[in-house]
């Protein structure tokens, strides 16, 4: 004889719920709730003509049964816009403010899995987080451009192309030069920061000689006048440690983008000058910028507006003015009451473009 049976018989009998249980080995609250349940439908013993024990489990254990409820799920792409927008956020305080909400949710460990597991499918390409507004990566393109002198219909020089790359929104700016000097590497930052309208707290450059002089993973000695450009702007740099490829990935994914959505669709246009070739990358940067990512929600212009800009800090009131810097000792003949700082240290001298 099945349980359920064995209670309504004993309920019949006169058999208190106490004893029933005793006899049965359910729990009270068990038995309270079966009899509850067959008197809800009229059910005694012996049962109803026509009703074997199968459809009385069925009629009263469906009823007994509750039901589990689905956990809500979290919206995923959100998850990871708060993390990279704000530095010290965790997924364990997002998990309990989710579960603020959803009581019935899920439990941490399955909230951080299944967040894994989202990232695999939608961030394969990244290999770890960048935050927001913390590092912009720069470098120049592989591809240079020609520029074609007018009068003799000879290529004049071939322009450089600066590529810089925020980390968080993988927004990108780009800006020819005509070379890879120093002055075009503080132009090229200047150029990329006005472009976004804020300043970042990192730069990252792939370790060029124009710039790095010196690398090295504690002490790297940095080209002067970069230096001071870094200092006018406040920002740190960080360059590229030597043979880490994901030190470099953000900015060298950049670059083939800009190769090939924008380089290959000027392929056929001749340029004359670095500002008609500048204004043509800048018309296709604004549609690269707004396209829509293929494995995450938004494009790069929605995701920098919404994780990087409002963390990065605002552009200074005037522009860096670029100046060769150059160390000189003070000569010996000083006039001996003139200051201390130039009679015992050296000078260093600097002066603007033309």
């Amino acid at each position: 004889m099945r349980k359920i049976e064995e209670v309504l018989r004993l309920s019949a009998q006169g058999k208190s719920v106490r004893v029933i249980s005793r006899d049965t080995g359910m729990s009270r609250t068990t038995v309270t709730r079966y009899l509850e349940k067959a008197a809800e439908h009229e059910i005694g013993w012996p049962l109803p003509a026509g009703m074997d024990v199968q459809a009385l489990e069925q009629l009263l254990f469906a009823a007994v049964e509750t039901p589990k409820s689905t956990p809500v799920i979290p919206n995923w792409q959100e998850v990871a816009t708060e993390i990279q927008a704000h530095n010290h956020l965790t997924l364990q305080l997002l998990w309990l403010e989710y579960k603020e909400r959803n009581p019935n949710g899920l439990s941490y460990s399955r909230f951080c899995a299944r967040y894994r597991e989202w990232k695999k499918i939608n961030e394969v390409v990244m290999h770890f987080e960048h935050r927001g507004g913390e590092k912009l990566f720069c470098d120049f393109a592989g591809d240079t451009v020609p520029i074609w002198d007018p009068k003799t219909g000879e290529v004049n020089f071939a322009a450089q192309l600066f590529v810089a790359v925020m980390g968080a929104s993988s927004y990108i700016f780009a800006k020819a030069f005509a070379n890879q000097k120093a002055e075009s590497w503080t132009a090229g930052g200047t150029a990329a920061f006005e472009y976004m309208g804020a300043v970042p707290m990192c730069v990252v450059p792939d370790n060029p000689k124009a710039v790095v002089i010196k690398p090295s993973k504690y002490d790297p000695v940095f080209n002067e006048s970069y230096l001071e450009w870094a200092r006018h702007y406040e920002v740190t740099i960080l360059p590229a440690r030597p043979r880490k490829p994901r030190d470099k990935a953000a900015v060298e994914g950049g670059v083939l983008i800009v190769e090939r959505q924008i380089l290959a669709r000027l392929r056929h246009v001749k340029f004359f000058s670095l500002y008609e070739l500048n204004q043509a990358i800048y018309d296709l940067l604004e549609d690269l910028n707004a396209q829509g990512f293929q494995r995450r929600e938004g494009t790069r212009k929605s995701v920098f507006e919404a994780v990087d800009k409002p963390v990065m800090r605002p552009l200074p009131t005037t522009s860096y003015e670029y100046g060769e810097c150059q160390a000189v000792q003070s000569p010996d003949e000083l006039p001996r009451t003139g200051p201390r700082r130039l009679l015992l240290g050296t000078l260093r001298s600097g002066w603007p473009d033309p």
